[in-house]
């Protein structure tokens, strides 16, 4: 094998062909491993902007459930005095939530009855999860 250190003007045209083969091969190489690289980095690319638009777009649907949802309960949190105190709460997965004390068991009681008119009796525990009577 010839060493790139030494001049090839003298050498016979058996280790220049072989010399040349062994350049050939390294630019192949070469070649392969950037080409590997760049499509490893489209790929990661595409996957990473994927998922990043895909959580983005599912935190948006929460963000926009959560305040339809506001609005919905706003009426009765505003119309009655012993709701005033009741902030509604985002749960990103399981959706709005009030937090906060209400004055009696009947108003407690008048609460319950409005969320279930307004969410369902399947998400009335977690809607009244953080609500108690002082």
């Amino acid at each position: 094998m010839h060493d790139s250190a030494t001049p090839i003007s003298g050498a016979s045209p058996e280790a220049l062909a072989q010399r040349v083969e062994e350049l050939e091969r390294k630019h192949g190489m070469r070649l392969a491993l950037i080409v590997f690289g760049a499509l490893f980095a489209v790929c990661a690319a595409f996957y990473a902007g994927w998922g990043a638009g895909k959580w983005y777009g599912v935190h948006h649907e929460f963000e926009r459930r959560f305040e339809e949802e506001r609005q919905l309960a706003s009426p009765v949190l505003a119309t009655d005095p012993a709701f005033r105190r009741l902030l509604p709460v985002n749960f990103p997965v399981l959706g709005f939530c009030l937090d906060g004390p209400v004055p009696t068991k009947a108003d407690h009681d008048r609460l319950r009855a409005e969320m279930v008119r307004l969410f369902g009796e399947p998400r009335i525990e977690h809607v009244l999860s953080d609500v108690w009577i002082e």
